[in-house]
């Protein structure tokens, strides 16, 4: 927690004052830090860093195009998070480490609220890998997926160029994305 803590504080510090709204023709990329929220019994959470770059296709509409990859601060190690799959008397039939990263491509949509504040809804394909590592029955498996995607979130306009978000995303129907992230315009 202590790692997460550190990077969040740096994070917030790295904001550069000035307006923005992505108008056509507009590119911006957006650093992302959260969390993926993990629906299974005996699996941690994961932190997860990501990167988006987006292309205003009109006042309200952008393309963004989203890359996320999860590690693990929660319990101090940087090489995912622990699961667990008990067995019916009680033992464990296996547990490891697993890792997942992601690519998708949305639509997205933002309304304003006020002057510096807006409302945002998202939709697109999104490709899923997620490593497993087994340590009771090595070597463990990889599986992947492509499917839809969607979120919402909000923004605040911190200056010309600036705005920070706030959003969920569902990745899967196991997997939600909370994330915290700043438009960088260029």
């Amino acid at each position: 927690m202590k790692k997460l803590t550190q990077i969040l504080i740096l994070f917030i510090l790295s904001i550069n004052s000035q307006y923005l709204y992505a108008k056509a023709g507009d590119m911006f990329l957006l650093p992302k830090l959260g969390f993926m929220k993990v629906d299974l019994t005996n699996a941690d959470d994961l932190a997860s860093l990501g990167l988006l770059f987006g292309y205003g296709l009109s006042k309200n509409i952008s393309f963004e195009a989203e890359f996320n990859a999860s590690l693990n601060v929660f319990n101090d190690s940087w090489s995912g998070g622990e699961y667990e799959i008990p067995d019916d008397s009680g033992g464990l039939l296996n547990k490891g480490i697993y890792k997942i990263w992601t690519i998708a491509g949305y639509g997205v949509y933002r309304v304003p609220v006020f002057e510096s504040f807006y409302l945002k809804g998202k939709l697109g394909v999104l490709y899923e890998n997620v490593e497993r590592t087994d340590t009771i029955e090595p070597p463990g498996e990889t599986t992947n997926d492509t499917g839809i995607a969607g979120g919402l979130g909000f923004g605040f306009y911190m200056g010309k160029r600036v705005t920070m978000e706030l959003e969920a995303t569902l990745i899967d129907k196991d997997i939600t994305f909370y994330s915290l992230g700043l438009h960088i315009r260029f």
